[in-house]
């Protein structure tokens, strides 16, 4: 009885969760009218995503060094917002992002001295 037990305990530990996004993806479904997998919506998910995308390969290269950098994010986000700032202030695209990209250079190279020689 004792195998069997754990069997069915390890059946529903590797069940339930696709249960659960099942059971979310039905919820947005109905409650969207559809609309949750249109091609549009697919879009903007996927040309979200992508960001997210770059910044995660970016920190699999800290982790896999077994290193942990928690202010990614907060980089990330300061950059962005210094990118949003000058493009409103009406200076070309070209420059938020090549503003955005120094800063967070400055971050990195900041973090990175501080991780070594602290």
């Amino acid at each position: 009885m004792n195998k069997n037990s754990a069997l069915l305990k390890n059946t529903l530990v590797s069940v339930v969760p696709f249960i659960g996004l099942l059971m979310v993806i039905l919820i947005f479904f109905v409650t969207t009218d559809g609309r949750l997998f249109s091609s549009y919506n697919m879009s903007v998910l996927i040309s979200q995503t992508v960001a997210l995308a770059i910044i995660c390969l970016g920190a699999l290269f800290v982790y896999s060094l077994g290193e942990i950098d928690v202010s990614i994010s907060a980089a990330v986000g300061v950059s962005t917002l210094i990118m949003i700032q000058i493009i409103n202030a009406g200076y070309p695209l070209i420059l938020g992002f090549l503003a955005a990209l120094a800063l967070m250079l400055v971050f990195g190279l900041l973090n990175g001295a501080a991780s070594s020689w602290l």
